[in-house]
């Protein structure tokens, strides 16, 4: 019997260090990603897997297939999102509300939370049919309690509103499943980062940091404790609960 984690949006800044982190964690760790791309990347405890996780007939498949599966214990991790990103060279969007394209914000809303709700109901199924314990952790953002200051921003642009819903829309998603599973050996929380450093421009670096009481932005390590703690047995009466990684910034 094994102890096995999924994690979606694994090719991600934060997808691929939590899985160097977990690695030694886990005897199987199956890395969930529309942008995966073959079998050659497999390896002892990593699975590589293509899926998008809008479609539910995939979705599915993937977990009828783990039922083949020896399992003792299953966790999973979302963090399939659009990532509107910032880089060196600054901003790699350019949004408003006027400029606002519709089919933009449906298919990202689709990702982060039709694509979300379908992995958790089907990773909660496969953990009540067989008896099994399950964690569940969804990552959301700082955002998810507050809207983002778009003075960090050296143009005249605006966080993407589809980011803000999404984010919001992943506590509200959490504390659902939480409750509805509450009578299970399941649990179901977020964690919520501000801005992780990422060699971002230094001009954003500066004007984000200031918006934060510890007056720099998140390391990515910073959030492993958090993630520990949820996976661990002495956190299983906790769930429903968003914990916020933000050195102070939603209290000003």
């Amino acid at each position: 019997m094994k102890n096995i984690l999924i994690i979606t949006g694994s090719n991600g800044f934060i997808g691929q260090n939590l899985t160097d982190y977990l690695l030694e964690r886990f005897e199987t760790i199956y890395l969930l990603d529309v942008s995966n791309n073959g079998e050659d990347q497999q390896s002892d405890n990593l699975r590589y897997v293509k899926l998008d996780i809008t479609n539910e007939n995939s979705v599915l498949n993937f977990f009828n297939n783990l039922k083949t599966e020896k399992i003792n214990s299953a966790s999973l991790i979302n963090l399939a999102a659009k990532d509107h990103k910032v880089g060196k060279e600054g901003e790699e969007f350019n949004w408003s509300i006027d400029n606002a394209n519709v089919d933009d914000l449906r298919n990202n809303l689709e990702i982060s939370i039709i694509g979300t709700f379908l992995v958790t109901k089907y990773f909660c199924k496969l953990i009540v049919d067989n008896d099994l314990s399950g964690k569940v952790i969804n990552f959301a953002s700082d955002l998810s309690v507050i809207i983002s200051n778009d003075s960090v921003y050296s143009s005249d642009t605006h966080k993407p509103i589809d980011y803000s819903i999404s984010k919001h829309g992943l506590i509200g998603l959490t504390k659902y499943f939480a409750v509805y599973y509450a009578k299970y050996n399941i649990t179901v929380n977020a964690i919520s980062p501000t801005g992780i450093f990422n060699n971002q421009s230094e001009e954003f670096i500066s004007k984000y940091s200031n918006q934060i009481p510890k007056g720099r932005m998140l390391k990515v390590e910073e959030i492993f404790s958090a993630v520990d703690f949820l996976l661990n047995e002495e956190s299983t009466f906790i769930t429903g609960q968003n914990i916020i990684i933000d050195g102070g910034r939603t209290l000003w």
